[in-house]
């Protein structure tokens, strides 16, 4: 396991509960189903971004009087953007086993069309003596430029000091690789919901193979937690890095995957996504 201290501040010992970086306001409509509104500051330009929505299954599952153990895995199904001042979400557990729960989640606008479907797993963690981990990458302690915000990124990303190592939008690259050091600046609890929020917030991979502005649609994303909340938390004031990658954008499809290491090494959690794009003006068939 790879440790970045030479990036390290002093660790954070303040024991008081940190606020929450999602302020959802929720009303209970009956058992499992939750209007929820939404917030533009979790949009990417007209519609909520995927993290945000993972993030809200991931909270109406943990605050079910049944759930039991930690968040493990989320598979999320984008049929159609969330852009409704308010959203009902149903949440139900469909199976429980020894140590596994399984649980679905469904967004719904108030035609009770759905837009959003996602299933997850919580279970309980066991110690064992077989194990593999991939180190972090050795780059995330080269040299970066800091990030400046702008109209493509949610208001939310403010919470965060990003420092960009590898990769530069708008460019063609021979590969559309992205490293990126992030860092609260605000007194906020690190937990599954911000992780699966980083895990969704790299930019399209579209934007480091061509130099034009070229939007995608997420249609599906996986999210798998690796980490304890215990772990999670430790992040505390420190940084993450960020590695997103791609193995293919081909024709008008391409998929994203992304690499949350905690500053000392821990790989916290990963995400796999595929996206569809319209190509730029000149290059459709």
């Amino acid at each position: 396991m790879r440790s970045f201290s030479s990036f390290s501040k002093k660790k954070w010992t303040e024991r008081m509960p940190r606020p929450s970086l999602l302020h959802l306001d929720v009303q209970e409509l009956d058992d499992h189903t939750f209007r929820v509104k939404t917030d533009s500051s979790y949009w990417n330009a007209t519609s909520a971004f995927g993290g945000w929505v993972a993030a809200v299954a991931i909270t109406l599952v943990k605050q079910s009087p049944d759930f039991r153990g930690e968040i493990l895995t989320q598979q999320m199904q984008f049929i159609r953007p969330v852009s409704a001042p308010e959203i009902d979400v149903t949440v139900r557990r469909l199976a429980r086993h020894t140590t596994i729960d399984f649980w679905r989640v469904e967004v719904h606008d108030e035609s009770q069309n759905v837009l959003v479907t996602a299933d997850l797993t919580a279970g309980t963690r066991k110690t064992s003596d077989i194990g593999f981990e991939l180190d972090a990458p050795a780059d995330a302690e080269d040299a970066g430029m800091v990030m400046e915000l702008t109209e493509l990124h949610p208001t939310w990303t403010a919470h965060f000091e990003q420092v960009m190592i590898k990769g530069e939008p708008f460019t063609v690259a021979e590969r559309p690789r992205s490293l990126v050091r992030a860092r609260p600046v605000n007194d906020v609890a690190f937990d599954p919901t911000v992780l699966a929020m980083i895990c969704d917030s790299p930019m399209p991979r579209t934007f480091f193979v061509s130099a034009d502005l070229v939007f995608c649609s997420t249609i599906s994303l996986a999210i798998h937690i690796y980490a304890t909340d215990e772990q999670i938390a430790a992040v505390a004031r420190d940084f993450v890095v960020v590695e997103a990658d791609s193995a293919v954008i081909r024709n008008n499809t391409l998929n994203q995957e992304v690499r949350v290491f905690r500053h000392d090494g821990l790989l916290l959690a990963s995400s796999y996504q595929t996206a569809i794009f319209k190509p730029p003006k000149g290059q459709r068939q």
